[in-house]
């Protein structure tokens, strides 16, 4: 182990320590926890995981355990979170892999999910982004109404019209409806973070 042949470690300015394991001995362990560790206390782990780097403010890796284990609520509330963030840093990328990873039901249920999903997608699939904004629009009209998602998803959606070319939802209808948006109360005449 003086020799640093199972694990390198690094000094990352943002992040601290970090360790990495050679690839056969990660590949080893990983072995070993899926041979001597129950599903279920695996689950419980990555649970306990994800927690903790949700408490110590590394969402991605709270995501990913959350994901990991299986729980698709909790890695969909967490990448709420995250994906705002992401987007902010230019990490676009990195958010649509990990929207990769959970099943359309959760995508389709979830309207910060769907919103994500064609921010990552505006340019390359700016149709396919129609339908989905317009879930994401409704979900958000549901009590709770979220003002902000609303802005969000009209916004969106008014841009994936014209990056579509076409005009399966009429414009001035999307325009209306960001104008009641804009006079609402609970507004404060844009979307903004939290």
């Amino acid at each position: 182990t003086r020799r640093n042949l199972f694990v390198h470690a690094v000094c990352d300015p943002a992040k601290g320590w970090i360790y990495r394991y050679h690839q056969l001995f990660r590949a080893f362990l990983q072995t070993r926890w899926k041979e001597r560790i129950s599903a279920r206390q695996r689950k419980r782990f990555l649970c306990m995981a994800a927690r903790a780097c949700a408490r110590s403010s590394r969402i991605d890796l709270a995501v990913d355990f959350f994901l990991q284990a299986g729980e698709l609520p909790w890695a969909a509330a967490a990448l709420k979170v995250l994906g705002r963030q992401m987007i902010r840093a230019g990490r676009d990328q990195d958010l649509a892999q990990l929207l990769h990873r959970f099943p359309e039901r959760i995508i389709q249920a979830k309207p910060w999910l769907l919103l994500h999903r064609a921010y990552c997608r505006r340019y390359t699939h700016p149709g396919e982004n129609i339908p989905d904004l317009q879930r994401a629009y409704a979900l958000f009209q549901e009590p709770p109404q979220n003002i902000q998602g609303l802005m969000l998803a009209a916004s969106s959606l008014m841009e994936a019209i014209m990056l579509h070319g076409r005009d399966p939802v009429p414009i001035h209808d999307l325009l209306e409806r960001g104008q009641e948006l804009l006079s609402d109360p609970r507004s404060s005449g844009f979307p903004r973070e939290q």
